[in-house]
């Protein structure tokens, strides 16, 4: 049992930044391209904002590493098993987990090789719901899924547009070791767009995300959750109730000013990085 008696993701094990204490994972940055054009995307809010992120390695070289926070690093075909084939090779990292949305479902089978955790983001399973919010239909990332060993299921909680995503999910040929659970965080106008769509306004609730959950586990699936996300609201609790007293977590609003997402660690260029791992 954790923070709040929520359990963390696996994604959140060895990770500094998951209670505070530093800098999240080292990531790897290879593109900012994505075909998805989702509303809350805050790499293209980042890249509107002039941040510039470039391929290359975020961090110091150890611990866990993601890959990545920008872009959609599928979109490489090849180049991103090459890539990360070369990392693997290397030793460096305790850990190597993938973010995707699941572009090139062919290399989900050789990508669940070479990472130890690969973290697919289906918000919904809908046809017509998913052209809405990401813009194209849900079939690459649903079978990438399919082709991938024991898949993180990266799910965000946008009620009134996928409060059916636990039966969704359970429709799918899918077997998630994981759902990791998320809340919405408002970067520039996220909220803004996403109520055109049908968003609801306890997007934020902490009660409503937790019941959301709570679908999940009827189904059997392993619910977790962001350490960062559990850590923050438990320093908000000792807030609160030294305040006010008694807090009843679930009634209050979860409303991070989450600023410009910007990568501000040690900056190791892609070419730079791959010539060092393999001498």
């Amino acid at each position: 049992m954790t923070r709040l008696s929520l359990p963390t993701s696996r994604h959140c094990e060895g990770c500094p930044g998951a209670e505070g204490e530093g800098p999240h994972h080292p990531t790897l940055e290879l593109t900012t391209s994505c075909p998805y054009k989702c509303p809350h995307c805050y790499a293209r809010y980042a890249e509107n904002a002039g941040v510039v992120v470039k391929p290359g390695l975020y961090g110091e070289p150890r611990g866990c590493l993601t890959v990545s926070q920008y872009g959609e690093p599928t979109v490489l075909g090849r180049e991103l098993v090459d890539i990360l084939e070369t990392v693997r090779e290397a030793g460096l990292f305790d850990r190597i987990d993938l973010q995707t949305r699941g572009y090139r479902p062919d290399l989900a089978p050789k990508l669940s090789e070479i990472c130890d955790l690969v973290m697919v983001s289906i918000d919904v399973t809908d046809p017509d719901v998913h052209r809405r919010l990401h813009g194209v239909g849900p079939e690459r990332t649903l079978r990438f899924a399919v082709n991938t060993d024991r898949p993180v299921i990266r799910s965000l909680y946008l009620p009134g547009i996928n409060d059916d995503l636990p039966q969704g999910l359970v429709d799918t040929e899918i077997e998630p070791v994981e759902v990791f659970v998320q809340p919405l965080i408002p970067f520039g106008k996220a909220v803004e767009n996403l109520k055109r769509i049908g968003l609801r306004d306890h997007y934020n609730v902490v009660g409503s995300l937790l019941n959301w959950a709570e679908k999940f586990e009827e189904f059997g699936f392993d619910v977790r959750f962001p350490a960062c996300w559990l850590d923050s609201l438990e320093r908000l609790k000792e807030r609160m109730e030294e305040e006010l007293g008694f807090v009843d977590l679930r009634n209050v609003r979860y409303s991070p000013d989450p600023g410009t997402p910007a990568p501000e660690r040690r900056f190791t260029p892609l070419r730079e990085l791959l010539d060092e791992l393999v001498r």
